[in-house]
């Protein structure tokens, strides 16, 4: 489990939530992510943090555009007695960050998915229409 944290408390957030969570971050105030904290806030531990770098590494140079890798960064802590990583992720220089394999809709039975050049015109399109856009 991984947790993201801007404020004392931190609030669960799924493993497989982390580049979404890296998203939201770099497109706003940045923040802190705890990998190996519960749900509940309780230390668990990662068994091999080294490796949960590695891994989170690899998913937000592959899963984030434009890459987002310099505003991201990583270190190995102690909380009590157990080994976590907290992820430090910085507000982005080249907002709006987004997921690589963005979705916008569905055609038929398949996703329908804008390439990166006309993601920026998408967003203005929903800002323009008073709409939250996805990032």
């Amino acid at each position: 489990m991984a947790n993201e944290r801007n404020t004392p408390e931190p609030v669960a957030v799924p493993t497989g939530d982390i580049c979404s969570r890296i998203v939201t971050l770099a497109n706003t105030y940045g923040g802190e992510l705890l990998i190996g904290v519960t749900d509940g806030g309780a230390v668990a531990g990662v068994a091999d943090p080294e490796n949960a770098i590695k891994r989170t590494k690899e998913m937000v140079r592959d899963y984030i555009r434009p890459d987002v890798s310099d505003a991201v960064g990583y270190e190995v802590r102690e909380m009590d007695g157990k080994q976590v990583v907290a992820v430090t992720v910085h507000k982005g220089s080249r907002c709006p960050y987004r997921l690589a394999f963005f979705g916008f809709g569905r055609g038929g039975v398949a996703d329908i998915i804008a390439p990166q050049e006309h993601y920026l015109d998408f967003c203005n399109m929903f800002k323009q229409a008073g709409l939250s856009f996805p990032l």
